[in-house]
């Protein structure tokens, strides 16, 4: 059974019997304390618990909570389901504690036991209607790195120059790309250029930074590459302070690798644009539910103009296949997300996100202080679904350093964006 909403096909007759006992349940609860304490006691986790209004009428209460039920999904590595632990409670507690009758008992009787089937299906990947399941293409796709065109072995040569000798450039940088990882940098470098003055690309050490300067595309452009995540000791906040104070750019882009949100519509090597980044750390938890508190600032309107309207690009997949762009707001957050339940939850609280990430907030929040203009454009290699692998992130990042290389590469695409005053 690969299908992880273990209870998304639960038959209409025991859909209504279940609501039906839920609500002779809540309705014999008369505190909003009481009904969260039932979740709790049954070892419900609080994530799913915060995301409860308690407050609600009984009926409209149980009718949300069991459609939150049946699209809830498990995880192979924590294989439990709220559904399950609640019916289990219910059980094994004496029948008149929450005055319920002899048809209450038997609906979650029946709930448990065919819970535990599906989840022991699930676990163990019995066979079920290939309707139910969804494989994407790329886990069965088997090719040879080496072998494929945007592929280079090799680091481009560099000179290192020393920060005092490029005074003169610095004024007339453009650009400023910044990746978190080693393979979205080799990606970028592949695409660098050295300045139309220079034979090789120039290797600049200025503080605790490390800068690469070159022509990508049009544009003459400094390349960094800051550690993953938006906090902390050489994270993105503090890359793009230090490369807006440095070179002055008329524009920030951090590129690289995302975690896609579906795969059914989208695939591996889709480059993801944003058109706002959602940071989903800060949150304000209450019994009732989680508010998530950070604004979901917008990328520059310029540069998402440019990108939404980029005319033949072209990136070719092993398979043939060529990428899409897709356009919208994409999640950013410490966590390197690998759980599908985690995920879900996510989703379900921004169902217009396209994807995830890890730099986005903080490339926002520092861009946006000074002014500069700035946008996100990373490619999806995984699904964030508990079946991380890094296969993928050399072409995901070689997708997205070909889309930010294309839209560079038009000589007048970045005429309307000024440099913020020094």
């Amino acid at each position: 059974m690969k299908n992880s909403k273990i209870f998304s096909d639960l038959e209409q007759n025991h859909t209504y019997q279940l609501e039906s006992a839920l609500q002779t349940l809540f309705i014999n609860i008369d505190t909003v304390a009481g009904r969260r304490a039932i979740f709790r006691n049954a070892g419900i986790d609080n994530y799913f618990i915060g995301n409860l209004d308690f407050n609600l009428d009984i009926n409209e209460f149980t009718t949300i909570l069991v459609s939150k039920f049946k699209d809830y999904p498990v995880s192979r590595r924590n294989p439990n389901h709220p559904l399950i632990q609640l019916a289990d409670y219910i059980i094994n507690q004496p029948q008149q504690k929450y005055n319920l009758d002899d048809e209450d008992i038997e609906i979650f009787t029946k709930i448990s036991s065919l819970g535990h089937k599906k989840l022991e299906a699930f676990t163990t990947n019995t066979t079920e209607p290939k309707t139910e399941s969804f494989i994407p293409p790329e886990d069965e796709l088997e090719y040879q790195i080496e072998e494929q065109p945007w592929y280079t072995p090799n680091f481009s040569e560099t000179e290192e120059t020393a920060e005092e000798e490029c005074n003169l450039i610095k004024s007339e940088i453009d650009v400023v790309l910044i990746t978190a990882t080693d393979t979205e940098l080799k990606a970028v470098v592949n695409l660098l250029q050295p300045l139309p003055e220079n034979q090789k690309i120039l290797l600049v050490y200025s503080g605790p930074e490390t800068y690469y300067i070159g022509q990508f595309g049009s544009w003459k452009t400094v390349l960094t590459k800051c550690r993953m995540g938006s906090i902390g000791e050489g994270s993105i906040i503090l890359a793009t302070d230090q490369a807006q104070r440095l070179w002055n750019p008329r524009a920030i882009i951090m590129l690289g690798i995302a975690f896609g949100k579906d795969p059914e519509k989208q695939r591996i090597a889709d480059v993801l644009v944003a058109s706002q980044i959602i940071p989903y750390e800060k949150q304000r938890v209450q019994e009732e539910k989680i508010i998530y508190r950070d604004p979901i600032p917008p990328s520059n309107t310029t540069l998402l103009n440019r990108f939404e309207n980029i005319q033949n690009w072209e990136f070719t997949c092993p398979d043939g296949r060529k990428s899409e762009i897709k356009i919208g707001p994409i999640l950013s957050g410490e966590k390197l997300v690998d759980d599908s339940v985690f995920k879900a939850n996510l989703s379900e609280q921004f169902p217009q996100a396209i994807g995830g990430e890890m730099e986005g907030a903080g490339l926002c929040a520092a861009s946006g202080r000074v002014g500069t203009a700035w946008i996100l454009v990373k490619s999806i290699c995984d699904w964030g679904d508990g079946k991380k692998h890094k296969k993928h992130q050399p072409l995901a990042a070689a997708a997205a350093a070909s889309l930010v290389h294309h839209v560079l590469s038009q000589k007048t695409v970045l005429n309307a964006v000024k440099k913020p005053e020094s």
